[in-house]
C-alpha cells in the first residue's frame, strides 16, 4: 500500500516538473530559465499594460500640439486635424489586420516589428518639415498602434487559470 502511494507522489512530481519545463521551453530563453513562472507572468503583465497604454498616450499627445504642428509644418488647422483622424483610421485598420498577422506569424514577431516601426515613425514625425511626409508617418504610426489588442490576446495565451485571466484582462482593459 505504501509503495503504491509513493509511486503516485513520484508521478505527480514528474508531471509538475514536465509542465514547468515545457512552460520554460516554450516561453523563456535558456539564459532566463531560472525565473519562476510567477515572475515571468508578472513581467508579462507589466509589458501588457505598457503596450496597452502606449497608443492612447501618444495619440492623445497630438491634439494639444496641433497649433505648434500647424505652424511648424506650414499647414492649416483642418489639415492638422486630418493627420489626427488619419492616425485613428489607420489604428482601426491595424487592429483588424495585426490580430490576423499575430495569429499567423506569432505574437512576438508582430509586436517587435510594429514597435520598431512605430518608434521610427514617431521619430520621423519629429524631423519632417512638411505636411505630407508627416501624414504618411502618422498613418504608419497609427497602424502600428493597432497592437493595442495584442496584449489581450497574449493574456489569453499566457494565463491558464480563468480567474487570473479575468483579473489580468480587467486590469489591462481598465487602464484604457
Amino acid at each position: 500500500q505504501a509503495s503504491s502511494s509513493h509511486s503516485w507522489l513520484d508521478m505527480d512530481s514528474v508531471a509538475s516538473q514536465v509542465s514547468h519545463e515545457s512552460f520554460h521551453e516554450s516561453f523563456v530563453k535558456p539564459s532566463h530559465r531560472s525565473l519562476t513562472p510567477e515572475t515571468i507572468r508578472c513581467w508579462h503583465w507589466a509589458i501588457f499594460v505598457a503596450l496597452d497604454v502606449l497608443g492612447p498616450i501618444t495619440g492623445a499627445a497630438f491634439a494639444p500640439l496641433l497649433p505648434d504642428m500647424v505652424g511648424d509644418l506650414g499647414t492649416t488647422e483642418s489639415m492638422g486635424m486630418l493627420a489626427i483622424q488619419v492616425g485613428m483610421f489607420a489604428k482601426a485598420f491595424g487592429q483588424l489586420s495585426l490580430g490576423e498577422f499575430s495569429d499567423r506569424y506569432g505574437r512576438r514577431p508582430v509586436l517587435l516589428v510594429t514597435l520598431l516601426t512605430y518608434t521610427a515613425s514617431l521619430a520621423g514625425c519629429g524631423f519632417v518639415t512638411s505636411f505630407w511626409p508627416f501624414l504618411v508617418l502618422r498613418m504608419i504610426g497609427g497602424f502600428c498602434e493597432g497592437t493595442a489588442l495584442l496584449p489581450v490576446a497574449i493574456a489569453r495565451d499566457v494565463w491558464d487559470n480563468e480567474e487570473q485571466r479575468a483579473k489580468s484582462l480587467a486590469m489591462i482593459i481598465g487602464l484604457r
